[in-house]
């Protein structure tokens, strides 16, 4: 390419490079490129572009939306990302037969050796049957492939990949095999048609609760297609998953069991509840630790929880990135009864909030940018009494000392009619309060479990009360 008077090589093409050039109906790529960029084809509207034989590496979304219908990869071609392959009507990948890491077969994609089913172009329609020869389904392999009815998976199949379902807008019936032993996150990821989840007789890795798959002990919970607006479960449950774009469920109880949220996960640690539109309630087991990336996430506001107040487990510990980005359009109030020890970026990204409510003196360490960074507005930041200093000289949470307050409310006589405060075989009892949070500080403003309590002065917290009672253990 020459550039005023001097001469360069194009090796790669930007993201976005091409994105929605719809006038544009054919293109020719120079023999140099190795690279194409994440979106570069977005919404292009050419139905055909040969890729040049020393093309290595091709981004996530690069044909998003775009009328591309067929591609071929060529001999040195190695490695693409998610969602690559997403054209509107995209119905063959062939390969070049020297090439060492892939393989096509009917315009399917496959690794070298065809037990992996790599990629299903997303035009193929109707009913289609996963070949006998295949062994396992990779990431997304099905994926945006919005026209298949019905998907066949052969006995002998051993995993299913991440999100190999993701977007299957039309399928209704899915059979797992009994030969299956491992399945991905977010396998069945929006998938609004599916009525029928079954598992193949003899399987001993998952069992069906209805539409539900946990795995056979019931410690994992891999998917959740149930359509009922309220969703309890199984009490033996530690490891949730499965709940991405469900377009149904507004309630979820979350048992006491749940101890682990993991990273790896894209529907319940990370992206645990991504879009879950109707969500408008969490009730929480004290002993979930961990809440992931995105896990109440949205992909846009259009996608928003109707969650409007969040009462954050006892024993929380870490909140990842943009946790919830979902709740944006209605969160309004956040208690945090605990010790937090770390918020990731943008944790209320977008929400306008009135008041949070931290338990302790300890403000939680900070990963990237912050957590309230992007908030759309913030009201007040209640800090225990006494303890406001600690947050204030912050690096961090500093910056937001002009909306701190120290959350010390009025002492009130603890036998005041509408509450009575009495202590029982160590703990503190509260009658009057039927439907409300009880929360019980200790005079550091730690927020401590109302059990085995031992000598102390206390203070008692009723709901959304500014008034706090003091209670003595003796």
């Amino acid at each position: 390419m020459e550039y005023e008077g001097a001469s360069y090589t194009v090796t790669a093409l930007a993201e976005a490079a091409f994105e929605s050039c719809t006038t544009v109906t054919s293109l020719t790529l120079p023999p140099t490129i190795r690279s194409i960029g994440s979106h570069c084809f977005y919404n292009c509207t050419f139905s055909t572009l040969q890729l040049p034989d020393s093309l290595r590496r091709i981004d996530d979304h690069a044909f998003l939306y775009s009328s591309i219908s067929s591609l071929h990869l060529p001999a040195c071609f190695e490695e693409y990302d998610e969602c690559t392959f997403w054209a509107r009507n995209l119905m063959s990948i062939t390969v070049d037969e020297a090439n060492l890491r892939y393989r096509s077969i009917d315009g399917w994609l496959y690794s070298k050796d065809s037990l992996t089913l790599c990629i299903v172009p997303t035009g193929e329609t109707g009913a289609v049957d996963v070949p006998s020869y295949v062994r396992h389904l990779g990431k997304m392999a099905f994926g945006f492939c919005g026209h298949i009815t019905s998907i066949t998976m052969p006995e002998g199949l051993v995993s299913i990949g991440d999100f190999a379902f993701n977007c299957c807008a039309a399928v209704n019936n899915i059979v797992i095999p009994s030969t299956v032993t491992h399945i991905g996150i977010c396998p069945f990821s929006y998938c609004p048609q599916m009525n029928s989840l079954s598992i193949g007789e003899g399987n001993t890795h998952y069992v069906m609760d209805g539409l539900m798959l946990y795995s056979s002990d019931y410690d994992t919970l891999v998917s959740c297609h149930k359509s009922d607006a309220t969703v309890t479960l199984n009490p033996n449950v530690k490891v949730l998953g499965g709940f991405e774009n469900n377009t149904w469920v507004r309630n979820i109880s979350i048992p006491e069991s749940v101890t682990d949220i993991p990273d790896s996960l894209c529907i319940i640690p990370k992206d645990a509840f991504n879009s879950c539109i109707k969500l408008s309630s969490v009730t929480w087991g004290n002993d979930v630790e961990e809440i992931g990336d995105y896990a109440f996430g949205a992909l846009s506001q259009m996608s928003s929880t109707h969650i409007t107040t969040l009462d954050l487990p006892m024993n929380l510990k870490k909140i990842g990135e943009a946790a919830f980005g979902a709740c944006s359009n209605s969160l309004r109030n956040v208690y945090f009864y605990g010790r937090l020890d770390t918020m990731g970026s943008y944790v209320f990204s977008g929400a306008n909030l009135d008041n949070i409510f931290f338990a302790t003196g300890m403000p939680p360490a900070v990963v990237g940018d912050g957590p309230l960074e992007q908030i759309g507005g913030i009201g007040r930041i209640h800090i225990p009494c006494g303890l406001l200093a600690e947050w204030t000289d912050h690096i961090y949470w500093g910056r937001y000392a002009d909306k701190m307050e120290e959350d010390c409310g009025s002492i009130d006589n603890p036998d005041a009619d509408d509450l009575k405060v009495y202590t029982h075989g160590g703990r503190i009892i509260v009658e009057g309060a039927e439907g409300k949070a009880v929360r019980i500080f200790d005079i550091t403003g730690r927020c401590v479990r109302n059990e085995a309590i031992p000598t102390g002065i206390y203070l008692v917290k009723v709901g959304n009360r500014p008034a706090q009672k003091v209670v003595v253990i003796k």
